[in-house]
Order: structure tokens, then C-alpha cells, then sequence
């Protein structure tokens, strides 16, 4: 629960507002504009995101970059908020993760490790190139079907996925499923 001081009173808050806002095409409109600016705002010169902030403190989480968060963040930005912030954001956002390109024969995967990529690693980001490549165009076409090759790279006759990749010789590995692999 939390509540917010108004002189001497504590005023309940709901999910962090004085009230409950119902939701409609105007609110929900203006949710995804505040959204999107503090996307935008919590990108880094390099392209990453913070992905982290505490309300109350402003302190940040400034560990290394997560290849799923930052497709994720990516994805979501392009996917809902068309502008040219969108685009600038995405240009360096895309930059940053394809800097993580690990080739293996005719795949890449993206990884921040020089033996091992991992599925989700690489399939969220391929997502992330093929949305906002309408905000970005055509400059990471040769990646992305490298990408997708690794996915199709990944998958086992039986249509389940491996977990890994070895690199940098490009042989799948591991036994399980990643739970959100299908």
C-alpha cells in the first residue's frame, strides 16, 4: 500500500495515483505518449536503456546492458510510438544491439559471450529489427536474416527449440526448452 503526505493527512494512493483512472481511448492514448517519453528519456548516448528507476529516490540501475530488455524496450517503442524520436532512438538502440553479433558460419546470434548464445537473446532482438525497421530501413536486412537463420538454426525436428548455441562453431546444445521458446 502506499500513500502520499498532504499536510498532516496520509491519502491513500491507488497503484501510485490519488484515484482510480478508468481506462478509454484518451487515457489510454495519453498512458502510451508518457510511456513512450520515458523510453525515449531513459536511452543512453550509446543506445541502451535504463531499465530501472526507484520513484521515490531517482536512483538508477546502471548494470550492463540485457540483450531481452533491450529488444524488448525497442520493441515497444517502435511498435507504439511513430516519430522521429522513435527513429532516432531505434537507429542507435538497433546499433548497440547488433554490436553484440556473434557470426557462426552462415548464422549469427547475438551474445555477450564468445562461446554461447542463448535463444532468447537473440530471438527477441530479431523481433526488435524487424519492427522498427520500418522507423530505420534497410540497413540491418543482412543481420536480420542472419538472425533468423540462427532461429530456424535452433529448432529441433520435433518443432521444439535448443536452449544454446555453441559458438563459434554453430552447433545447438542442451536438452530443455526455454519456457518461452515455442
Amino acid at each position: 500500500k502506499s500513500w502520499l503526505a498532504q499536510g498532516d493527512a496520509l491519502v491513500p494512493l491507488v497503484r501510485m495515483r490519488l484515484e482510480h483512472v478508468a481506462p478509454d481511448d484518451t487515457s489510454l492514448s495519453r498512458a502510451v505518449d508518457l510511456a513512450g517519453r520515458h523510453i525515449l528519456a531513459a536511452q543512453r548516448p550509446e543506445g541502451s536503456f535504463r531499465y530501472l528507476l526507484d520513484p521515490f529516490s531517482g536512483r538508477t540501475d546502471d548494470r550492463a546492458v540485457n540483450l531481452p530488455r533491450q529488444a524488448g524496450t525497442l520493441f515497444a517503442l517502435c511498435e507504439l510510438l511513430p516519430s522521429a524520436e522513435t527513429t532516432q532512438a531505434a537507429t542507435r538502440g538497433l546499433a548497440q544491439l547488433a554490436s553484440f553479433e556473434k557470426r557462426a558460419e552462415a548464422v549469427s546470434a547475438l551474445s555477450d559471450d564468445a562461446t554461447l548464445a542463448e535463444l532468447g537473446r537473440t530471438a527477441l532482438p530479431l523481433i526488435a529489427f524487424v519492427t522498427c525497421r520500418e522507423h530505420v530501413g534497410d540497413r540491418h536486412d543482412v543481420l536480420i536474416g542472419r538472425l533468423a537463420k540462427y532461429i530456424l538454426t535452433m529448432q529441433r525436428p520435433d518443432g521444439s527449440f535448443f536452449p544454446q548455441m555453441e559458438l563459434p562453431k554453430g552447433t545447438p546444445a542442451g536438452r530443455h526448452e526455454p519456457l518461452y521458446a515455442a
